[in-house]
């Protein structure tokens, strides 16, 4: 006995990949993460403003990043509707992050040590967690850099 499907071929692969491409948003898919939260302190006083961004070191997973709120308080979001980190060793780093749209320049800035040359290590256990950063502010020169980019025109 034969069994025939009254819809041609294509309409059938045609159903499967357009029904496929529905269910990634179905499942929460993706690596397990862990609920990562903490402060960015400077001084014993909370630092807000600050992006706080985790990288995984064995690079298999994507960077959670989280802000600092007025009280220097972060919580690690991986992606829009996903908080926390994947678990394993992670390097940190730390940028002021000025408010968008804001002509004020920031009053501090954070030295290199903790973002472009970070050498900040954590460890991210298959649990929550919680970090506190303890930080040394510079004060921002706005003018730094023009100065240095004028020299070597010159």
């Amino acid at each position: 006995m034969r069994v025939s499907s009254k819809l041609p071929p294509i309409w059938s692969v045609i159903g499967v990949v357009c029904g496929a491409s529905f269910l990634p948003g179905c499942f929460n898919s993706g690596p397990a993460l862990s609920e990562v939260h903490g402060k960015v302190m400077s001084a014993g006083k909370p630092v807000a403003g600050v992006s706080v961004e985790y990288q995984p070191l064995d690079s298999k997973t994507a960077s959670s990043v989280g802000y600092t709120d007025q009280n220097g308080n972060f919580r690690l979001r991986f992606t829009r509707d996903r908080y926390g980190a994947a678990p394993g060793q992670h390097q940190v780093k730390l940028y002021i992050d000025p408010e968008s749209g804001s002509d004020t320049p920031p009053q501090f800035r954070l030295p290199d040590k903790y973002s472009k040359k970070s050498e900040i290590k954590v460890n991210v256990p298959g649990l929550e967690s919680e970090h506190i950063f303890n930080v040394e502010l510079e004060p921002f020169n706005r003018n730094a850099n023009r100065r240095t980019k004028q020299v070597a025109i010159r």
